[in-house]
């Protein structure tokens, strides 16, 4: 399969990232806290997506939020389900462990494909269960078609009730150079939503 020259490489591995859910957050102290017109967004259950501003030129960061009706080992379940992507992101060609997981760690090759173009990268996962965090970056010890990246995930007590879990996201990646401004739009909005959204959908029926 055909690959994109380096700079148009970039535009299309943000489409890509964007598409797992996997785009590079960069990992924050605690958890953004939602506005009271997203709280009343999150108990209507719809998912919260803000953009926010980049850390560095060109980058693109996006934070989003979810109630999902599921308890924290569902989530957690989900999260590192990451062969069960292949069921729910057509993109996804092949999920491979490429190091023994541990209790704290996991290492995962992603093999992805879309508009005609293949992109493999490397993440390293950081699991702190009893914090309730998952974090990841660019594994740079390896060959990757996506530049630097990292990302957090937190699962927080939900005002729904007990038996739900808020699941925040925040996410950030730079390429290096500018990024259409169509690009940027469509990554803090729409593919964040649907990750956010499937998420949540197979949580809960591991619930």
């Amino acid at each position: 399969m055909p690959r994109l020259p380096t700079p148009l490489r970039a535009v299309h591995a943000l489409f890509l990232a964007a598409l797992l859910g996997g785009l590079a957050p960069s990992a924050v102290a605690a958890p953004l806290a939602v506005t009271a017109e997203e709280e009343a967004l999150l108990r209507a259950r719809e998912i919260v997506v803000r953009p926010l501003a980049s850390r560095s030129e060109g980058g693109v960061r996006v934070f989003a939020v979810v109630d999902i009706h599921a308890g924290r080992a569902a989530v957690w379940g989900a999260l590192l389900d990451f062969p069960g992507r292949l069921k729910s992101n057509t993109a996804v060609k092949s999920v491979e462990h490429y190091r023994p997981s541990t209790p704290t760690d996991q290492w995962v090759r992603w093999e992805v494909s879309k508009f005609g173009f293949s992109i493999g990268y490397h993440n390293h996962y950081a699991l702190d269960v009893a914090a309730g965090r998952l974090s990841h970056e660019l594994d740079t010890t390896k060959e990757n078609d996506l530049a630097g990246s990292r990302g957090v995930y937190d699962l927080l007590p939900s005002p729904a009730g007990a038996d739900w879990t808020r699941l925040a996201y925040e996410c950030e990646s730079n390429f290096g150079q500018a990024m259409p401004e169509f690009v940027q739009r469509w990554m803090s909005t729409g593919a964040t939503r649907d990750f956010m959204a499937d998420m949540a959908a197979r949580a809960e029926a591991l619930q």
